[in-house]
């Protein structure tokens, strides 16, 4: 009786704080989040609250995706928000005029920094004027200081809602939304882990831009709209170059030394270069965890490779995220994620380019497939194809 009294008194009063929090009147409307980045430019992205159970949900939206948040913790007029896939949480308070201000912060980021954010209700930045139609698949060029990569932009356009996701030969950017107007246009997304931001202008057939993150602005994006480029197939960019067997006897998150041939043996495997600050990561893992099941007679198993060199931190990581997401897995530690370290652990592969890579192996523990990095459910029926063919393969190696 105490106890549940308690739980009642807790939900009336979650209840009560948060409703000034939102008026009455707002609860069912969008909002406008704005987050800060280094380079003081606030990026935005669509937000809602909805209440459950006396609670105010935070649903943040970025296209078909919605990242549902429930209420951590209520102090000082603030109410937290922690993310599941990420260590990282948003904090609101209620501003004047029914806005909201507060911060957003990654705990696993380098350095730990609390970025500012606002909110205001849902307002069509760009009017309702005539706009371009990008609908379609565009090749695009994407220009870093450090080189040039070839992309797809796969735009859907709703009158002036854009929908898109841009993809690469290590993976795609997962789900983008954002609006048009006239010859103007912008693309914005937000994890909780990451921040997107794409900006610019189309004129004819042809679409520049600027791409910004949380620390990056240097990057520029140039597309002509063009349905028949592809990019490279993701089994060929990386290669087995001898019959060298994985050597993967690492310790787990626990810090137990597994052995790999005992947990592999007679099996038919999954091995996965993988990273919990790793968005297309993150995507693999979720399909994974239901791979395993479906097929309850395979092994598969996540190296994971952080961006620490801390031993105990690497593990604290991989311990938080499996928690968070309830991951039933098998995860070993890689150590650092960095490109040498990881050919270390994998020496018989000619490149590694991609988080994630991820190797398919056969009963006797030979190479099937080698896959770069990962085309996620934002790509649509390029995830469909990819699941079809990998739960194909499968099942022809467990005959």
């Amino acid at each position: 009786m105490y106890l549940k009294t308690n739980h009642f008194m807790k939900k009336a009063l979650l209840g009560s704080i948060l409703i000034p929090f939102i008026s009455m009147a707002q609860q069912k409307e969008n909002w406008d989040l704005y987050i800060q980045n280094d380079i003081e430019e606030w990026i935005p992205a669509r937000i809602s609250f909805e209440e459950k159970n006396g609670e105010k949900y935070l649903n943040i939206k970025n296209a078909e995706e919605t990242i549902q948040l429930k209420p951590s913790k209520i102090a000082n007029d603030s109410t937290y928000y922690k993310f599941i896939d990420y260590n990282a949480e948003i904090v609101f308070t209620k501003g004047s005029n029914n806005n909201l201000t507060g911060y957003w912060v990654n705990y696993e980021s380098d350095p730990v920094k609390k970025r500012p954010v606002k909110a205001t209700l849902h307002s069509n930045p760009f009017g309702n004027n005539r706009s371009a139609n990008v609908n379609g698949s565009w090749k695009a060029v994407i220009k870093r200081e450090t080189g040039e990569n070839d992309a797809i932009i796969i735009f859907r356009q709703k009158e002036q809602n854009l929908y898109a996701t841009i993809r690469t030969k290590s993976g795609d950017y997962r789900y983008l939304e954002g609006s048009v107007n006239g010859e103007n246009f912008f693309l914005s997304s937000f994890s909780g882990n990451s921040l997107f931001y794409l900006k610019g202008k189309i004129e004819n057939d042809t679409l520049k831009g600027r791409i910004s993150g949380v620390k990056t602005n240097n990057i520029t994006i140039e597309a002509v709209r063009d349905a028949d480029f592809q990019l490279p197939d993701g089994k060929i960019l990386t290669k087995a170059v001898n019959e060298k067997p994985f050597q993967l006897d690492l310790k787990d998150e626990y810090g137990k030394l597994q052995n790999f041939k005992k947990l592999t043996e007679n099996k038919v495997t999954i091995v996965s270069i993988f990273g919990t600050w790793c968005p297309n990561c993150v995507d693999e893992v979720n399909y994974f965890n239901e791979l395993q099941k479906k097929f309850p007679g395979i092994e598969i198993i996540c190296v994971s490779f952080e961006a620490t060199n801390n031993e105990i931190e690497q593990q604290k990581r991989v311990q938080g995220f499996k928690a968070r997401k309830n991951i039933s897995l098998q995860f070993l530690i890689g150590g650092k994620a960095e490109k040498e370290n990881v050919m270390k652990k994998f020496p018989m592969i000619d490149n590694f380019g991609s988080y994630p890579t991820s190797f398919l192996i056969d009963k006797n523990g030979k190479i099937q497939e080698i896959y770069t990095g990962f085309n996620g459910p934002a790509t649509g029926i390029l995830y469909d194809r990819f699941k079809e063919e990998l739960e194909g393969k499968i099942r022809e190696l467990l005959k």
